[in-house]
This record gives C-alpha cells, structure tokens and sequence, in this order.
C-alpha cells in the first residue's frame, strides 16, 4: 500500500523506489548520450535527478542490509556509465584496468549510498533533538 510517497512494507517500498529511479535515470541517460559535458557534472547531474529519487525519504525509517545493497548496486550502474569512456561495456572497462567500484567512486569524488543514508539518519537525529 502506498502511503505519503512511500510503500507500506519493506521490500515494496526498495523495489518500488528503485523502479522510480529506474525510470528517472533513461531519462537522464538519455539526455547525456552525445553530450560534451564533463564527468564531474555528469555526476552532479545523476546525483541531483536520479539518486535523490531513489533515497527519497530514506531517513525516516530502518533499512535492511540487503535493500542498501540492492540499491548501491543499482546506483553504481549509474556511476560505471558515467565513468566509462563508451568504448565497451563500462564492467569490461574496468575489469581491464584492474579497478574496482571503490576506485570508480574515489575517482568521480562520489560516496556510497550507504554512507550517504546513515549521514541523513544522523542529521535528522540531531535536528529532531
């Protein structure tokens, strides 16, 4: 059941909120294919339309470790397209560079999703004190 932007129920309120961003992030994507744009904006522009859709009111509530997982998942697919020189399938890319998603996120100046939830949880704690 759907209640004030969120799903009532664990798992359908991660699917649903990434199926949001699923549809957030063909838009985008399709608006930077061509583009001269460089990476870093390309990534304040994934992080502005398409992750706060995804994290959208993920402070006020309890998350499981395996709905962060599914959504850092689905969020790093983002980030390799970005990364990627469009030469190739970006997990090739970087297979063949010996990088790994840690240095892909170090290298586009991006945190984790993970991190990013439990900073909004501990400023709403601190607000609401």
């Amino acid at each position: 059941m759907r209640m004030l932007w969120s799903w009532v129920g664990v798992e359908a309120d991660a699917r649903m909120k990434i199926k949001r961003a699923n549809g957030l992030w063909a838009k985008v994507k399709g608006g930077l294919k061509g583009t001269r744009v460089s990476k870093r904006w390309k990534v304040r522009i994934v992080e502005t339309c398409v992750e706060n859709g995804l994290m959208f009111d993920c402070q006020v509530r309890v998350w499981w470790k395996k709905d962060v997982k599914s959504m850092l998942k689905w969020i790093d697919k983002c980030y390799r397209y970005v990364w990627s020189d469009k030469n190739g399938q970006p997990l090739r890319q970087m297979q063949a560079r010996g990088e790994n998603m840690q240095d892909v996120r170090n290298r586009l100046g991006v945190k984790s999703v993970q991190w990013k939830i439990e900073k909004m949880v501990l400023e709403r704690i601190g607000h609401v004190m």
